[in-house]
């Protein structure tokens, strides 16, 4: 028996960067559209590292699906 495609409503795959005006706060989202893991970071420092890393080629290397 074969388990049904994992299906995330309200955010579509991949990297997203949000926050990026003056006085907000940067958050980036990654999300695999195969196997649906989800990671997020705040900060500008830290998206900076986050989008710098490539998190598609990183999780690529060791995503499950």
């Amino acid at each position: 028996m074969t388990e049904p495609p994992i299906v995330i409503l309200g955010i579509r795959p991949g990297l997203h960067i949000r926050g990026l005006d003056r006085g907000e706060t940067p958050t980036a989202d990654y999300l695999c559209g195969r196997c649906g893991a989800h990671k997020r970071v705040t900060g500008r420092t830290d998206v900076a590292e986050f989008t710098a890393s490539n998190p598609a080629a990183d999780h690529a290397d060791r995503c499950p699906a």
